[in-house]
């Protein structure tokens, strides 16, 4: 056994998983304590967005961000609770719309966030949400996007200043290439659309084929 894996075991041993919405130690393989995921119940939505050119996204998000499922999306992303990322994916992986998508991609990017949002975080939440589909799926992953303006948290705007300020935000990541490729694309939430169909416009400019989005959870505007 390798001494990387050796160590993992026993960190395992030392400190076991923890369920993400209660806390609950939790045996080998599990992601999420059976009482929990009794309570966790999937509202998938499609939204449909029609961009540029007739270019259309559809957005595939599974749980509504809210309740145990928001607290845990809010650890994840800004409580340095990166061990979560996995068990959202997990979540998402038992539906079969999500896993049926998989089956008619090429590659599995995600939204980026920017360099400055990632030396503070340490990580980008939606590429810890998009590696487990690889896993899963056998789909490369590939970093096609990068975000070349630190935009403001979308959560601080309206939804007219969400649009705007997505405006130039992305744009492709040096030596990547999408040309002639179905790409699935992944995020943590989906609001008013306006970053994942930014993000889109990019993949489409470097020549996708098709562009269709996962999220663990879908919110409304308020």
């Amino acid at each position: 056994m390798k001494l990387k894996a050796m160590a993992d075991l026993l960190l395992k041993s030392i400190y076991p998983a923890k369920c993400p919405f209660c806390g609950t130690a939790l045996p080998a393989g599990a992601y999420c304590c059976d009482d929990c995921k009794s309570q966790l119940h999937p509202a998938m939505q499609r939204r449909r967005y029609r961009l540029a050119d007739g270019q259309i996204l559809d957005c595939y998000a599974v749980y509504t961000y809210e309740g145990a499922m928001r607290e845990a999306i809010h650890r994840f992303k800004f409580q340095d609770c990166r061990d979560i990322g996995p068990t959202l994916s997990q979540l998402a992986l038992a539906e079969e719309m999500v896993r049926s998508l998989l089956q008619r991609v090429d590659v599995i990017t995600a939204v980026p966030i920017s360099k400055n949002r990632r030396r503070e975080r340490g990580y980008n939440q939606s590429e810890l949400l998009a590696r487990p589909f690889q896993e899963y799926s056998g789909v490369p992953y590939a970093a096609l996007l990068q975000k070349v303006i630190d935009t403001p948290s979308q959560s601080s705007l309206d939804r007219q200043g969400r649009l705007q300020s997505v405006i130039g935000a992305y744009g492709p990541a040096k030596g990547a290439d999408s040309t002639g490729k179905r790409v699935l694309l992944v995020d943590d939430i989906v609001t008013t659309g306006a970053t994942l169909c930014a993000c889109t416009k990019v993949l489409y400019a470097m020549g996708a084929a098709s562009v269709v989005a996962v999220t663990v959870c879908h919110a409304d505007f308020s």
